[in-house]
């Protein structure tokens, strides 16, 4: 039989991350491959070279953003899904929106200005006037790395704006644009380069954000301008699959993120096998067939 490996994070390990977990290995037995799970791997550098504990798999299914270990896992030899490179650029606001400037139409963003930890480290006056010139509020402001809505902020007016960007200051953070989207999103699921669903989802109450444990409403949807789009941003990026979040905007549809380690319990209640169709990618593309 053949026989694989989840990697997840031991520190973030809450019922989705299980259940996660649960989907894959059922996923993979039910096409007579084991699936082992493993809670981060430890790395060790030396004399000798790498220092990696084997792992008995003929695939990794990477859930974690422990990049480091990623990078390990490949140069020991094994067939990473995903790849560290697009782990890494996608855990990287700044980075993902560098790789898509002109192959997709972004949110209108801004990335913060490096700041060293320094005693006399100051917000820069002159880049906020020209943040609140160029976006107008509310505007955005997110850390660059971050995962389920979380590290964003919304500032309204100036102080609020100071505030955020003093709490960020020394962290690579970026500023966006608010769109008014009607507080609903299209989440795009890909899987080996093509589209495998496109989920609506609709904010809670009182709430700007869409992400798991946000959303209070959640819909099958279709859009192949999407589509296009979040296949072309998984290529571009280099990812075996992903979700790509889409916000409305007054002209077309704007690139709010990518996902390389996505979530899809609330796609997969709704029909949409996303762990089968992923299981299916792995093995036909590590010939386990």
């Amino acid at each position: 039989m053949s026989r694989g490996v989840l990697v997840y994070n031991k520190s973030y390990c809450d019922g989705a991350v299980k259940e996660l977990i649960s989907s894959f290995c059922g996923a993979f037995r039910a096409r007579g491959v084991a699936l082992d799970t493993v809670a981060g791997v430890t790395v060790g550098y030396g004399e000798e070279g790498l220092s990696l504990a084997p792992l008995y798999a003929d695939f990794v299914l990477f859930y974690d953003k422990d990049v480091k270990s990623a990078y390990a896992l490949e140069a020991a030899g094994y067939r990473v899904f995903n790849r560290a490179s697009a782990i890494e650029t996608c855990d990287d606001k700044q980075k993902t929106y560098a790789v898509l400037a002109g192959c997709a139409p972004l949110v209108k963003t801004y990335a913060a200005p490096l700041v060293y930890e320094r005693p006399d480290a100051r917000i820069d006056k002159a880049f906020l006037d020209f943040i609140e010139s160029v976006l107008g509020y509310p505007i955005v402001v997110k850390s660059s790395s971050g995962s389920l809505g979380a590290q964003v902020s919304v500032a309204r007016k100036r102080s609020e704006l100071n505030r955020i960007s003093k709490r960020l200051l020394c962290k690579p953070h970026i500023y966006q644009q608010f769109v008014e989207c009607g507080g609903s999103d299209l989440r795009v699921y890909v899987v080996g380069g093509k589209a495998a669903g496109i989920l609506e989802r609709v904010c809670a109450a009182g709430s700007y954000k869409t992400n798991a444990g946000y959303a209070s409403v959640c819909a099958l949807a279709d859009s192949p301008e999407a589509e296009a789009y979040a296949v072309n941003c998984a290529e571009k990026l280099g990812l075996d699959f992903c979700a790509v979040d889409f916000l409305r905007g007054r002209e077309s549809l704007l690139v709010c993120e990518v996902n390389s380690n996505p979530y899809f319990k609330n796609i997969s209640a709704l029909g949409v096998d996303m762990s089968g169709m992923i299981a299916e990618y792995v093995l036909q593309m590590t010939d386990n067939k």
